[in-house]
């Protein structure tokens, strides 16, 4: 769940990765994610879009490993590529299908 910090308007953001590539999240957005760079140096990218919401683009990589074992509760602040800060926790469970 990822608190994007928008000064006239935060909001709450469910990001689901499945095993395909795609994103989905609660809101309007949608994305794909892929891995890139050399083995041991790997980044974990995605990019999510929306028709409906500003911004309409978000989008970051960072390292790999950092997927391999989520700790349910575990919070960090960060910053998407467009320059908006987001605070990040990891929630326990999966959208139902």
């Amino acid at each position: 769940r990822y608190t994007v910090m928008l000064a006239e308007n935060p909001f709450d953001l469910d990001v689901y990765f499945d095993q395909k590539g795609i994103v989905n999240t609660n809101l309007e957005y949608q994305g794909r994610w892929w891995v890139k760079g050399d083995t041991g140096k790997q980044l974990f990218c995605y990019e999510i879009t929306s028709n409906q919401r500003e911004p309409s683009i978000l989008s970051e990589c960072f390292p790999l490993i950092l997927m391999n074992n989520p700790r349910i509760g575990a919070r960090w602040p960060s910053k998407f590529d467009q320059n908006i800060m987001y605070e990040a926790v990891v929630v326990e469970g999966r959208p139902q299908r």
